[in-house]
């Protein structure tokens, strides 16, 4: 079959056709409209070693060693921080002090709760929530819970080899993409407006 008979097809259910492209983009209008907020949420946690090694002639091999023990142990303990998080102990540990956090709250803080080692002695955790009110309050018992396991590897002890040192929180609003969304409406709503009236032909035939 040729284009122009296509085009005479539509045209002659031209009213299906452009009810159909309507509704279509109107209905993707809508989701956009009444799609659910939420919040993504990241935070760096940082090792800083609490001393600083000092090179000199006598002793620059030593510290070569040193320097890369410690940095072996920086990245080791990263990835020890970042099983912390994943571990339903440690979870249940930071949720014990947000009662009043709702139970859908934390439902998804903790299926999106995700920490990742970007380097030796640098993570990046992240989360989702509906509400940006709730952040604070969450990241800081995060804090608490892990800042506490750590001096628990060492108690009564000041002068640990490292600290930790944790970043600022970024709160990013999470949204469907205006224009990609509206431009897959356009195409896709034409082209189902285009085979619903081609099927309704030839069912009639």
């Amino acid at each position: 079959m040729e284009l122009k008979e296509y085009l005479k097809i539509i045209k002659k259910d031209k009213s299906i056709f452009l009810v159909t492209w309507v509704l279509f983009i109107v209905i993707v209008e809508l989701v956009l409209v009444f799609w659910p907020q939420s919040y993504q949420v990241t935070f760096p946690i940082g090792l800083s070693r609490t001393s600083q090694i000092q090179k000199n002639d006598s002793t620059a091999n030593q510290n070569e060693y040193d320097y890369f023990y410690q940095m072996e142990a920086s990245n080791l303990f990263s990835k020890e921080i970042v099983q912390w998080l994943k571990n339903s102990g440690t979870l249940k540990l930071i949720f014990d002090n947000l009662n009043e956090l709702s139970d859908a709250t934390q439902a998804r803080v903790k299926k999106t709760l995700v920490a990742e080692q970007l380097s030796p002695g640098f993570i990046k955790v992240e989360f989702s929530v509906d509400e940006p009110i709730e952040v604070n309050l969450i990241v800081s018992e995060i804090k608490e819970v892990i800042s506490e396991r750590v001096a628990s590897l060492a108690p009564g002890k000041d002068d640990f080899w490292f600290k930790l040192v944790f970043g600022e929180t970024v709160i990013e609003e999470k949204k469907v993409p205006f224009w990609p969304a509206n431009i897959f409406a356009v195409l896709f709503g034409f082209w189902t407006a285009v085979l619903i009236v081609l099927l309704r032909h030839y069912w009639h035939e």
